[in-house]
């Protein structure tokens, strides 16, 4: 009972651990988008003072509104930078969690940042150009090169948040995946200590996940009831599986798992040696046969 407690918190605790790390990625993509929300204020602040330089008439509003704009670009530009970089985490703990779908995601949505970024710095580049341009035609041009660059930032900023909303999504269809398959493999790494394995699940699952060890086909064993056995290796451990005849007659089989065998009792069943019995079919009840899983 003990011995079943402990594997059972820890299988809590690992399920906990994947729950908090989703929980951390859904963390930073809200951040992210929050950093967009603010960024996008500062740029809509930006176009209202680009507004005010084509109302204006003097050279002194020009350059005001100009210099105005330039501030709050470069507020948007640092919240984007934020966004970039909580993006970049998201990433980086969904590729922690195996989760590939939603860090391919999270690592588009960065890249749509950093691009939108270095939109919103040749915007603040030609604002504060206009700033000391003399000129008013100039000054004008490069008020209207800045909100050109503004414009293409912001379908970049749209794109990214696009890209959080489909991470967001993989997420949610990542994590039950994960969990599900850390729940399974929990309980295959403790078959011993627990009676609650399925043993079909259990098959499916050492077949898909396990490296193959070697495998006996009936034309090497000759046997009248073993037709494949085949070790996998699965977290250290060894399993095998056998397709077993229904009776000496019959092309029929049905598939049996066995867990926990000895690197050495496989070593005899395979390959034999002094004081091993030739026949296939003892050596699989004498080194395999007594190790069935407890599913």
């Amino acid at each position: 009972m003990k011995s079943i407690l402990l594997i059972f918190l820890s299988s809590v605790l690992f399920s906990n651990f994947i729950c908090a790390q989703v929980e951390e990625i859904i963390e930073e993509i809200n951040d992210a988008y929050e950093y967009y929300e603010s960024a996008f204020k500062k740029i809509k602040n930006t176009l209202y003072e680009i507004d005010n330089c084509y109302s204006s008439t003097t050279m002194i509003d020009l350059q005001y509104y100009a210099e105005a704009a330039e501030s709050e670009l470069s507020s948007a530009k640092r919240y984007v930078g934020y966004a970039e970089d909580e993006a970049n985490e998201a990433e980086d703990k969904a590729v922690d969690i195996n989760c590939d779908d939603a860090s391919a995601e999270a690592a588009d949505a960065e890249n749509y940042f950093y691009a939108a970024k270095r939109k919103i710095a040749y915007a603040i580049d030609e604002l504060s150009n206009a700033y000391y341009e003399d000129e008013q035609d100039y000054l004008l041009d490069y008020v209207e090169s800045a909100e050109d660059y503004i414009h293409q930032a912001i379908r970049n900023l749209n794109y990214a948040v696009d890209k959080l909303n489909n991470a967001l999504e993989a997420l949610e269809g990542c994590s039950q995946e994960i969990l599900r398959e850390a729940h399974i493999a929990q309980a295959v790494k403790n078959y011993q200590a627990t009676s609650t394995m399925n043993c079909d699940e259990l098959y499916t699952y050492i077949k898909s996940k396990g490296n193959q060890k070697g495998k006996v086909s009936s034309y090497t064993m000759n046997s009248e009831w073993l037709k494949t056995v085949t070790a996998y290796e699965y977290l250290g451990d060894i399993y095998v599986i056998a397709e077993i005849k229904r009776n000496e007659y019959s092309f029929s089989t049905n598939s049996y798992i066995f867990c926990g065998i000895p690197q050495s009792n496989w070593n005899n069943f395979k390959l034999g040696g002094l004081g091993v019995p030739n026949s296939y079919g003892e050596r699989f009840h004498n080194y395999i046969f007594n190790y069935k899983c407890n599913c």
